[in-house]
């Protein structure tokens, strides 16, 4: 989705020529690509800080290309070393060669475009109860959104390219997540990813004015949309091979110290049956040989040698040794947590409220931003600036429901948000309810009443 002036005008505004990936699982059991080329540099040339997770999102095809279809070298990649990075020789096959066609048309033939209209933290993105509108409908300060600036993708892909049949989409699916970029790092994804605004609150080291999610190292963990069957699964294992494990940790190193990773053996070939795992770090067995294949780690400082052999039925045997560089102290860091409170959540017309700031997790020293919103004010209005001030008292003008949000962030740039609605009543109108004994009386009735020392007399 676009809008005007979000790109050049040589291409009617729209944001084009960017580099579009389409990160596809074929075989789950496969090596997974670290995005890389053998040289350790970004496949495309450029810097491109993004990870997938083995674990959660396996990723063996990566397709380039750009967002305007005819422009530069449109290329699929695949692993060609035990490391999952890939090269422009055996790892690469330009779209020609492959068959493969894609194509955009302008316009969005979504039924509703879903977006927030109102938000002061990324984390809204994943809150129910945020502001959320309909696009397609909305009407803001900018007017409706209009379609024209949006972009519609197809693209064609031959099973042959790929190594598979219509049979194996049909029998075992395959997983596929689309990602969109500005050239050094990723701005979006389908589907979605939480990393994709991990960093949105901070400066692009090339321009302050805009995100720094435009060059931070994003780690997708989101599990790829299945294409096929519901659920992708593992073709069975290669027949007639060499007892071989396909072993890694769930995270790409380096990790900071604390870090809970997990070991994994992936047995194939030999026996292909009865296969036991036994796992050493630094020349000790920390899980002895067994039928689990997995083995959590918790990580400590410095550089460390990590192994799996695994053993088959037959009592052949195979070996994998990788190295595991951890970084920083020995202390894993806690999330970012927002415990900021209010003084009270109903007051009267003239009263205040004031809100309290606390943070825990994340990495210290913390700062903190005050909120409000007035019921049916479109947007909120910042209280104060990036402070370091604990607390905000606030007056509220009028007798009406204000929202206030407290927002803490971390010397990292992580961010918390937490809300609060406060309801403002009207004060009490001061009446004088006093009365008389009558109104009517007959002449010689007198009430009289005198100070006399401290106290006060009356006759009648």
């Amino acid at each position: 989705m676009g809008k005007r002036g979000d790109g050049p005008l040589s291409d009617g505004g729209r944001v084009l020529d960017v580099p579009l990936i389409l990160a596809l699982s074929i075989d789950p059991n496969s090596t997974p690509m670290s995005n890389k080329n053998t040289t350790g540099g970004p496949i495309w040339g450029q810097k491109m800080g993004l990870k997938f997770d083995s674990k959660t999102s396996h990723v063996d095809r990566l397709l380039y290309m750009s967002g305007k279809p005819g422009l530069g070298k449109p290329s699929i990649f695949k692993a060609v070393d035990a490391n999952g990075n890939t090269d422009y020789e055996d790892g690469c096959v330009g779209f020609k060669d492959g068959g493969i066609e894609y194509k955009m048309a302008e316009g969005n033939i979504c039924s509703s475009i879903m977006g927030l209209n109102s938000s002061v933290d990324p984390s809204d993105v994943c809150d129910n109860g945020a502001d959320w509108v309909d696009y397609k409908t909305f009407s803001g300060s900018s007017g409706t959104h209009n379609t024209k600036y949006d972009s519609f993708y197809e693209i064609k892909i031959p099973f042959s390219t790929l190594g598979i049949t219509k049979d194996y989409i049909t029998n075992n699916g395959i997983g596929a997540m689309l990602v969109a970029t500005r050239g050094e790092s990723a701005l979006d994804c389908v589907p979605f990813d939480v990393s994709m605004l991990d960093n949105a609150t901070g400066d692009y080291s090339a321009d302050p004015s805009t995100s720094a999610e435009k060059d931070d190292i994003d780690v997708i963990t989101a599990p790829l949309a299945n294409v096929g069957k519901s659920s992708i699964t593992p073709p069975p294992p290669p027949q007639g091979l060499p007892l071989q494990v396909n072993f890694g940790a769930d995270r790409s190193a380096p990790q900071e110290a604390g870090t809970a990773l997990t070991l994994k053996g992936i047995g194939y070939g030999g026996s292909e049956t009865g296969y036991k795992y036994e796992f050493i770090v630094d020349g000790k067995t920390v899980q002895a040989s067994s039928s689990k294949d997995s083995y959590t780690w918790n990580l400590t400082s410095g550089k460390h040698t990590i192994k799996c052999i695994i053993t088959d039925s037959k009592g052949a045997t195979a070996t994998t040794t990788k190295t595991y560089t951890a970084e920083g102290g020995t202390n894993p860091e806690l999330p970012l947590a927002n415990n900021s409170t209010i003084s009270a959540t109903s007051i009267k017309k003239g009263s205040s409220v004031t809100m309290t700031a606390k943070a825990t997790g994340g990495k210290a020293p913390y700062k903190y931003r005050y909120f409000c919103k007035p019921e049916g004010a479109s947007g909120w209005t910042a209280l104060t600036g990036t402070t370091t001030a604990t607390s905000f008292t606030h007056k509220p003008a009028r007798a009406i429901t204000y929202q206030y949000a407290v927002k803490v962030a971390d010397s990292k740039g992580k961010t918390s948000t937490k809300y609060f609605t406060v309801k403002v009543s009207a004060t009490v109108t001061l009446k004088n309810a006093s009365t008389i004994s009558a109104t009517s009386i007959k002449k010689g009735f007198f009430n009289q009443a005198y100070s006399k020392g401290n106290r006060w007399h009356s006759s009648l």
